[in-house]
C-alpha cells in the first residue's frame, strides 16, 4: 500500500507542477496579448473597446492573475480558490457571449458588420481570446483532477497511519 501510495504523490506533484506552470504562461500571455490589443488598434466591429462593459478582458486577466497567485502562495486551499477563478472566467465568457447575442438580435441582418466569425462570437474578441477559454476549462479539469487525488491521497495516508478499529489489551 506504501508503494502504491507513494506513486500517487508523484503523480500528484507532476499535476500540481503543470497546473501551475501552464497557469503561469497563460497569465502571462494573456496579459502581453491584452496589452498587444490595446496599443496596436481596436478590432473590427468594436470602435469605443475600452468604454463599453461588455468586453471582460480585465475581468479574465485579473481572475487568471489571482488563480496564479493563489496556485503559487497558498499550497493547502489555493486549488479549490484557484477553481472559483476559473469559474468566475469562464461565467464572463458566457456573459460576453450573451451580450453579443443580445446586440446582434438588435440588427437587422443579426450580422455586426465589419466583424469576422469570431468577432459575431464575441464581439471584439480575437481568436485567441477563444484559446484562453478552451485553456481555462482544460485548466479548470486540471485543478479538479488534482483536488480529487489530493483528497485520495491524505485519506490513503490517514488509512495507513489509522489504528486498528479494535485494539487489544493485555
Amino acid at each position: 500500500m506504501a508503494g502504491k501510495t507513494d506513486t500517487l504523490r508523484i503523480r500528484v506533484q507532476k499535476l500540481n507542477f503543470w497546473l501551475i506552470v501552464v497557469t503561469l504562461a497563460t497569465t502571462l500571455g494573456y496579459a502581453g496579448f491584452c496589452l498587444w490589443q490595446v496599443y496596436t488598434g481596436k478590432p473590427a466591429g468594436q470602435n469605443i473597446e475600452s468604454v463599453l462593459p461588455l468586453n471582460p478582458r480585465l475581468m479574465i486577466g485579473l481572475c487568471w492573475a489571482a488563480a496564479t497567485l493563489t496556485l503559487l502562495f497558498l499550497p493547502g486551499v489555493g486549488r479549490i480558490v484557484s477553481a472559483f477563478f476559473f469559474v468566475a472566467v469562464l461565467y464572463a465568457f458566457g456573459s460576453w457571449w450573451s451580450a453579443t447575442s443580445l446586440i446582434k438580435a438588435n440588427l437587422e441582418d443579426g450580422r455586426i458588420v465589419g466583424a469576422n466569425f469570431v468577432g459575431n462570437l464575441l464581439i471584439g474578441a480575437h481568436p485567441f481570446d477563444l484559446v484562453i477559454a478552451g485553456l481555462t476549462l482544460f485548466v479548470l479539469v486540471l485543478d479538479v483532477v488534482v483536488i480529487y487525488k489530493k483528497f485520495i491521497l491524505r485519506a490513503n495516508r490517514q488509512q495507513e497511519a489509522g489504528l486498528p478499529s479494535v485494539v487489544a489489551h493485555k
